[in-house]
């Protein structure tokens, strides 16, 4: 018998949901990017919302190759409550199904941004994906739909700020290596605000930022993934850089909380920062990391700091926190712990 990993988790979320989860009860919900990091996070949340509450929960999945999914995630695969739909976010035939909420959480794949995909497909696929899913919710009737941004809409931190706050209108350079992304997500939050104005529906924006927990991807270009990984396997956890840039994380679980409460209970037009402000140097994390596995793993940083200038990734949360009720509750050394636990327990 499948036994789920993810309960303890599953659990808290139910409960820290409290009264709002039933809101969705015999509802209809549609996500893109569902088969993604925090796709199989709300799968995962809905379909135990489903076993334990009894709330037939119906979700649809836009996927570019579905059948893969099935096969990889089989408990996944509930066919009473889940329906593929196999089609690019650019261009996919719109279901007759009507859904009552819309997450759209399809980007361009990690796997396309660490294969180095050019920028005008990265651009592409995030712009005309969040048009071409606006299209299919403004003739839907839809309850709410929420946009899954990014944290990268702001540019670089700037150094007047400790925390990035929502109303920072940001620092976008066309010339820098993430343009694609900070340019085209920024470019979608446009697009889904004038929908809600035009077409007279319901939206929100979620601008994640870091994250960490089951299902990240430990062989991308996430840091602290990569660490993970290394000191899973019994490695020295090595630091490209020289150690010094600040990074905060999120554990999945909170975030799923967080974007539920979002799509539920925040106010039509409304945009928050979804992650943590507890920061840490990247050098700090490593070490975290290290000690969370035993034998304890050796770390290298292969450069030196060369000059003064902070490289600072951290959000403000103050807004969400107040409006909405959440906290962050997992720290840095549980969320480390619970996602070396899942990859060790899968083997």
């Amino acid at each position: 018998m499948y036994k789920n990993p993810l309960s303890e988790d599953l659990d808290f979320i139910i409960k820290k949901l409290e009264k709002d989860i039933y809101k969705l009860k015999n509802e209809n919900i549609f996500i893109t990017g569902g088969t993604g990091f925090f796709g199989k996070w709300f799968l995962e949340t809905l379909l135990y919302a489903n076993e334990k509450l009894d709330l037939n929960i119906h979700i649809g999945i836009l996927s570019r190759n579905p059948e893969r999914f099935k096969k990889l995630y089989p408990h996944l695969n509930d066919e009473k409550f889940i329906t593929f739909y196999k089609g690019d976010i650019r261009d996919f035939k719109f279901p007759e199904e009507k859904f009552s909420y819309i997450i759209h959480g399809a980007s361009a794949s990690a796997e396309g941004w660490f294969r180095g995909d050019s920028q005008i497909s990265r651009f592409n696929i995030i712009t005309d994906g969040t048009k071409r899913i606006l299209d299919f919710a403004k003739n839907s009737k839809i309850k709410k739909f929420l946009y899954m941004s990014s944290g990268k809409v702001y540019g670089t931190h700037p150094i007047f700020y400790d925390k990035i706050p929502e109303n920072y209108c940001g620092n976008l350079c066309l010339d820098d290596p993430n343009a694609a992304l900070s340019i085209g997500k920024k470019s979608a939050e446009f697009l889904t605000l004038q929908y809600s104005k035009e077409y007279n529906f319901n939206v929100a924006i979620a601008r994640g930022f870091a994250f960490v927990g089951p299902y990240l991807q430990l062989n991308l270009h996430y840091a602290i993934g990569n660490f993970i990984r290394d000191a899973i396997n019994n490695k020295s956890i090595i630091i490209k850089g020289d150690g010094t840039p600040i990074r905060s994380y999120l554990y999945a679980a909170d975030a799923i909380i967080w974007f539920l409460k979002i799509l539920l209970n925040s106010k039509n037009m409304r945009i928050y920062n979804v992650g943590s402000e507890k920061d840490y140097t990247i050098k700090e994390i490593a070490e975290i990391v290290s000690k969370s596995v035993s034998p304890k793993v050796d770390i290298i940083i292969k450069k030196s700091k060369i000059d003064d200038n902070v490289d600072k990734y951290i959000p403000s949360v103050e807004k969400i926190k107040s409006e909405l009720n959440v906290d962050e509750y997992t720290d840095i050394y549980t969320l480390i712990m619970k996602t070396i636990r899942f990859y060790k327990e899968r083997g």
